[in-house]
């Protein structure tokens, strides 16, 4: 297997998404204080990381980006358009 792949970052985002779902599952069970907006965010989150769809993956992770906490996403498609 070819770990330098799209395909294998692609399982990989899988089995962490999966293993999250299952974090957030048992944060809900074990402190019902926590806010169910915000469990439902984090599981949204791990539903893209799961996905199948490769330009859905990349999309929201490229559209989530952040650099010292700044969202670079408006700059990547700017200088897209220069080049």
């Amino acid at each position: 297997m070819n770990h330098n792949d799209i395909e294998s970052v692609m399982r990989g985002m899988h089995d962490v998404g999966e293993a999250l779902h299952i974090l957030i599952d048992a944060v809900e069970q074990c402190h019902p204080e926590v806010d169910p907006d915000t469990l439902e965010n984090l599981r949204d989150m791990t539903d893209h990381m799961k996905s199948e769809n490769k330009f859905e993956l990349m999309y929201k992770f490229g559209e989530d980006m952040l650099v010292n906490g700044v969202s670079i996403w408006h700059e990547i498609g700017d200088a897209r358009k220069q080049i």
